[in-house]
């Protein structure tokens, strides 16, 4: 294999000059060839230095401590490193004479950069020549033969990424930073904190270096971004028709690891990952449209009695959908939940139709109980791959003319779960349907009057803390206790309020038929406020 010229000090020197840097120190040490590069983080040099380490540093970690410093240099020289890369002008306003002295006497090299030099402008150069053309001695050949390699899904590709790099979490965003896909060991980082579909960085300042790193490629025509320390990790660029529409994350815990990456690699990593992500978004987008002509088939065939149920997912806050002109995000989002439909016991079918929300058309195999339906959703909640939804469930149908009405009913439904039950994430309509006769009594002017007519007193004492006494005193099946901890009263306030309400009302609030009218006022009085 032909091998390339190594690289070599004076090369660094000469990417640091283009960007105001100079040699400080070691000007016979310009022959020593880079192997490796590190962001000094931690100053034991002893525990990470190898021969051929190019450090770059702003001695952060020893800023206050100027003897580290020769320590630490000394402890590069024994270690045989390439050079030392400082960065002046923030922790270290000048580099002292014994630093530079020891430095020249034993040829090590020390470049230095201005504090407005960002690393990666350094160390995307540096990297583009540590990863050039046919280095046999730098080449990870696992990921040779990547681009060659058939996949079933984006995430096996990107399982067997992490598989090869180490296990570490690898994964493809789009350019607002959404995440698209990853793989199944996802951990934790400096950058995003989830693996939630569609989920955006955590990074106080992600939306600025996703700018930054798109203009630095497309200006700058780099192949990829290398970010070094905490970040540590090489962005790639997907493309397609010369716009970039989402960028693949290497994050890595092994500088070793990052240092044996090639051009060709990364390459073949970018090459096998945009045509697979390609693929998988075109059937997804025909799998979309084959489901829409299914669902109408399906709902005309009046002969299928078999059982049905809707559910109804409703989010707490809609999703941030990006604006990518090759990401058909919706598609994305109906595959895995499809995907996760599928889990449910006896589903013969299931179809996801849109209104305001997502609704879903489960037809069974044959018919459960509601407490199983409920058992089953509940035993995918956790996997549910946006945060935040809440499941409604309708009452089991069997005519396809039942499904508009169906609809309706699992929409007020959860309408009314979310406002008396709102720590609740699954209503079911056996819960909760009862509240539909509600809203056809309260359209009735007869029922309306009735429930002013009772609860007209508290309204006309001009007292709102009475009514919400009363409510929250029934919501605890009369336990004065629990209502005076949730109003944040005493209890003798408590008491005393209790008193006023059954003066006020002529209620005893120890009657069971008492209470029943005073429960069904009240749910007509808030169905109607609704």
């Amino acid at each position: 294999m032909k091998r390339r010229i190594a690289v070599k000090v004076w090369d660094v020197l000469e990417i640091a000059q283009a960007l105001d840097g100079s040699l400080s120190a070691g000007n016979h040490g310009l022959e020593q060839e880079v192997r490796f590069i590190e962001v000094m983080e931690v100053p034991e040099v002893e525990e990470w230095a190898t021969e051929g380490l190019l450090v770059i540093t702003n001695f952060y970690s020893v800023k206050d401590n100027p003897e580290r410093w020769l320590d630490i240099i000394s402890g590069l020289i024994e270690k045989k490193a390439a050079g030392i890369v400082i960065k002046v002008g923030r922790f270290v306003e000048k580099l002292p004479n014994e630093l530079i002295e020891l430095a020249d006497r034993h040829d090590f090299p020390i470049i230095t950069i201005p504090k407005w030099v960002a690393y990666i402008d350094l160390l995307t150069p540096l990297y583009g020549l540590l990863r050039q053309e046919g280095d046999a001695s730098a080449d990870n050949n696992a990921l040779h033969s990547f681009k060659d390699m058939i996949f079933n899904s984006v995430e096996e590709a990107l399982e067997y990424l992490s598989a090869t790099l180490n296990g570490g979490s690898v994964y493809i965003e789009d350019v607002q930073g959404l995440l698209l896909y990853s793989s199944g060991r996802f951990y934790r980082d400096p950058w995003r904190k989830t693996g939630m579909v569609f989920s955006p960085p955590t990074h106080s300042e992600y939306q600025d270096n996703l700018r930054r790193w798109k203009d630095r490629i497309l200006r700058d025509d780099h192949f990829y971004i290398y970010l070094p320390g905490k970040l540590s990790r090489l962005i790639i660029p997907l493309y397609t028709r010369q716009e970039i529409f989402a960028f693949i994350h290497l994050p890595f815990h092994n500088q070793t690891l990052m240092n044996s990456l090639s051009k060709k690699s990364i390459e073949a990593i970018q090459h096998k990952l945009y045509e697979t992500v390609m693929s998988e978004l075109v059937e997804m987008q025909k799998h979309c449209m084959s489901r829409v002509d299914e669902f109408k088939r399906a709902i005309s065939n009046h002969s299928n009695l078999k059982a049905k149920v809707i559910l109804y997912f409703k989010e707490n806050q809609k999703l941030p959908l990006g604006s990518s002109r090759v990401v058909d995000y919706d598609c994305m989002l109906q595959k895995k939940w499809l995907d996760l439909l599928d889990q449910i016991p006896n589903v013969e079918q299931s179809f996801i139709f849109e209104k305001e929300d997502m609704y879903v058309l489960l037809i069974l195999s044959e018919l459960r109980s509601m407490e199983e339906i409920v058992e089953d959703v509940s035993n995918i909640a956790d996997h549910f791959p946006v945060p935040d939804i809440y499941v409604g469930i309708s009452p089991v149908f069997y005519h396809f003319n039942e499904l508009d009405a169906k609809v309706k009913a699992v929409t007020n439904m959860m309408d009314f779960g979310r406002e008396y039950y709102p720590d609740n994430k699954i209503y079911s309509y056996y819960q909760l349907g009862i509240y539909e006769f509600f809203i056809k009594l309260s359209q009735d002017s007869s029922a309306r009057e009735y429930a002013q007519q009772i609860l007209g007193p508290l309204e006309s004492e001009g007292d709102p803390e009475l009514l919400e006494t009363l409510i929250m005193y029934l919501q605890e099946n009369g336990n004065a206790s629990r209502a005076a901890e949730k109003l944040y009263i005493h209890r003798r306030t408590m008491t005393n309020r209790l008193l006023k309400i059954k003066s006020l009302l002529n209620m005893d609030l120890d009657n069971s038929n008492h209470i029943f009218i005073l429960q069904f006022c009240l749910k007509i009085k808030r169905v109607n406020e609704q």
